[in-house]
């Protein structure tokens, strides 16, 4: 995408990515034997550098500790994420789908707040996404549209009136794989990804391209796959036509029953950069962060339940 997305918030950031973010992404029931009430995600950082939430001061000399409190209803959907920062809450209709979700996020002269207002069709599928600002003229409109076999074919989103329209389309193959998803900024093509799938429709390739204003494929992500014998991913490499990026890497480790175990990913080819998750059960327990070899940060996650 071109250099306007860069202006947009996070979460409208998530919106365009994710289609609708009210139907994915965090807001989701958490589906285990038991409901998950609350997840605590603390994060200690390690001077010089830092994970990113927030805009931490990647000056400091002291470790600085993050907090993020993720808040669920006895059925399971998200109704509250709080950090020193940052505050997001969402309400639900009957059937569970997302209606409203209120975004804030900063403090003093770094403040922005936003609604959006969600409604449905009879399939409890997104189609539109409302959204209000006290900071920006107008509003902004998300709009989406599905195939015959209920896949999401197409979104339109007009952000307020300082920003140009942005559409995706979306295509499929005979079986409701994904091959490709084109999007425009008012009507000129800004961005191109592209899926191919093995024999058990496991997607093996993603190629994504940006294009600048003057019609030029100015970056390229190529992103392949591996599975093992039980079709569990295994490895996830990135080719960027940026050479600083080096190539990163991610490795999948499960165990017998083939429940992920841990997650590796190398951010960079000599493997001095990286990040380790272990789960348990299913959910994400622990994140540690290292850069030049050295611990960087540490994130747990801590559980609570109905």
């Amino acid at each position: 995408m071109s250099g306007w997305i860069g202006k947009r918030s996070i979460w409208f950031y998530m919106a365009i990515i994710l289609p609708g973010i009210f139907l994915g992404g965090c807001i989701k029931k958490v589906q285990k034997q038991r409901t998950i009430s609350r997840i605590t995600i603390t994060t200690l950082s390690y001077p010089p550098f830092f994970i990113y939430p927030g805009g931490i001061d990647s000056t400091s000399e002291t470790p600085r500790l993050w907090t993020v409190v993720c808040k669920y209803d006895i059925n399971g959907h998200l109704i509250d994420s709080i950090n020193q920062r940052d505050h997001a809450s969402f309400k639900y209709n009957s059937a569970g789908d997302c209606t409203e979700g209120y975004f804030h996020h900063g403090n003093g002269d770094c403040i922005y707040d936003e609604t959006h207002y969600c409604k449905y069709d009879n399939y409890h599928r997104l189609i539109v996404d409302s959204i209000k600002s006290p900071f920006n003229s107008g509003k902004g409109v998300t709009r989406y549209s599905y195939n015959s076999a209920g896949k999401i074919s197409g979104m339109t989103v007009h952000y307020y009136s300082e920003y140009p329209d942005y559409t995706v389309l979306y295509e499929y193959d005979s079986v409701s794989n994904r091959t490709r998803k084109s999007a425009y900024e008012n009507g000129r093509l800004c961005s191109l990804e592209t899926f191919a799938y093995d024999a058990h429709n496991q997607v093996i390739q993603n190629t994504y391209k940006s294009m600048s204003e003057r019609g030029f494929w100015i970056s390229k992500h190529q992103y392949q796959y591996t599975y093992n014998s039980q079709n569990k991913l295994v490895r996830k490499l990135e080719y960027r036509d940026n050479p600083t990026n080096n190539n990163p890497e991610t490795l999948y480790n499960y165990d017998m029953k083939g429940s992920l175990l841990v997650e590796t990913e190398f951010r960079n080819s000599d493997h001095d950069c990286f990040a380790i998750t272990i789960y348990e059960n299913g959910l994400k327990k622990e994140l540690l962060s290292y850069a030049q070899n050295k611990l960087r940060a540490r994130q747990i996650y801590s559980y609570e339940y109905w």
